[in-house]
């Protein structure tokens, strides 16, 4: 239906992929924006180890996250559901007024651990706590700093051989996310020498500026943040060299991708600002599959809560995937799917990558839209929802709030002590998300 609305060409879905019982490996790098990595356009050496990674797997052209903030963001994309339904959209810093997660419908990490799978998470991001929820269906949720998190899933791997269990892992680094900390080695890589003070580098000086400073500063942190990249695909492939040396490559579906982007002085904003932009919605969507044909996906939208189906779908679990889930697998999408992200009060939909609509997530109404073919900046908005590219996603938008049920997280409130308490407000300040 989509497709007769939009386009009569849009590229098919990749090719098919199977692993029946085969081992996950889900790779997430925090607040990393697509156009950031070689293999989507950047031409210094950011990410060498993953650009190489991707030559032979299936790559999304335009991928998009389903929130451009990390909690809600990590639920679309682990129970295959759009903020709208799954209804927990707190805002940053809003600790107080969290509820535990909705657990009315499984994650993808049940789903396996259901069908005999060991489940182990290891995180980095503070925000993503057991007491919410978040860790449903690991048998090992485990918090620690970005080199934990790392030895941590190498540790894992080892076991693999002889652990006479298919296994799912997921791996969540904060490298790319202030502050930055970008070590000799990526400095060296990139030829950027920078000084890192011991707090880390960060944007907290953006919104002080003048306008006529920010563009040179905007460079610096462009700089800063693709030394922070150099160390976390560092990361990736000490994980993906593990991966090899156990010998279960050849048994290991690996999907790679963000949570979300990061504003570098785009549109007069550092760090992810309550918005749909591209910088914070594209993210990258690499998936590797042992025996599948790589190829670069055109022309549709990869959607990150299309993940556990395409998962499910992978590993000869597809009957398995559960009744709530909203996303479908890649491999099945005849007709390109719609592709929403959304973030406080605005909403965006595409079908394509290339033409975007925005609209009042409250209202349901149109706000504006961009070609992004001839305007990738997002600079001109298209204000008239009747031009012949805009009109049908319009009506594909509408299609969408009809069908899509409005649900309100109404989970208990966590059982938090003090201690924690001051813990989480310690890791807003030192994320930047408050003084």
């Amino acid at each position: 239906m989509i497709v007769a609305l939009l386009s009569s060409a849009l590229a098919g879905p990749p090719a098919p992929a199977s692993l029946p019982k085969g081992n996950v490996l889900i790779l997430v790098v925090d607040t990393l924006r697509a156009d950031a990595m070689g293999t989507y356009g950047e031409k210094s050496p950011t990410t060498p180890r993953m650009d190489a990674y991707a030559k032979d797997a299936v790559v999304f052209d335009k991928a998009w996250t389903q929130y451009t903030w990390t909690l809600p963001s990590v639920l679309s994309y682990t129970t295959s559901r759009f903020v709208r339904s799954h209804g927990w959209d707190y805002d940053i810093g809003q600790f107080d007024l969290y509820r535990t997660v909705d657990r009315s419908v499984p994650t993808l990490a049940e789903v396996l651990q259901a069908q005999g799978y060991a489940t182990h998470g290891r995180y980095a991001n503070g925000h993503l706590q057991e007491s919410l929820g978040f860790g449903a269906g690991f048998q090992k949720w485990a918090k620690g700093k970005d080199a934990e998190v790392v030895q941590g899933a190498l540790d894992d791997i080892k076991k693999w051989p002889t652990d006479g269990k298919p296994n799912l892992l997921y791996v969540h680094v904060m490298q790319c996310h202030t502050p930055w900390r970008p070590s000799p080695e990526a400095q060296k890589a990139l030829g950027t020498p920078l000084s890192v003070p011991e707090k880390g580098l960060d944007w907290a000086d953006w919104p002080k500026l003048s306008p006529d400073a920010r563009p040179a500063r905007a460079v610096e942190l462009r700089t800063q943040y693709e030394a922070a990249l150099w160390d976390a695909d560092a990361a990736m492939g000490k994980i993906l060299d593990a991966l090899a040396a156990s010998g279960e490559a050849k048994n290991t579906m690996v999907v790679f991708h963000s949570d979300h982007g990061e504003q570098l002085g785009d549109h007069q904003f550092a760090g992810h600002n309550r918005s749909v932009f591209e910088e914070l919605a594209h993210v990258p969507l690499i998936v590797k599959v042992p025996g599948a044909k790589g190829e670069r996906v055109k022309g549709r939208v990869g959607r990150l809560i299309d993940v556990p189906p395409s998962v499910l779908d992978v590993v000869g679990l597809a009957e398995r995937a559960p009744k709530g889930w909203q996303g479908s697998s890649w491999y099945r999408q005849k007709d390109p799917p719609l592709a929403v992200v959304e973030r406080t009060t605005d909403i965006a939909f595409t079908v394509d990558g290339v033409t975007k609509l925005v609209a009042d997530r409250a209202g349901q109404t149109f706000s504006y839209g961009f070609d992004l073919g001839t305007d990738p900046g997002e600079k001109r908005r298209i204000k008239d929802a009747t031009t012949a590219a805009l009109a049908p996603l319009l009506t594909a938008a509408n299609a969408w709030w009809k069908a899509t049920p409005k649900g309100t997280n109404t989970g208990e409130k966590p059982k938090v002590s003090t201690e924690e308490k001051t813990e989480v407000n310690d890791l807003l300040k030192e994320l930047g998300y408050v003084e």
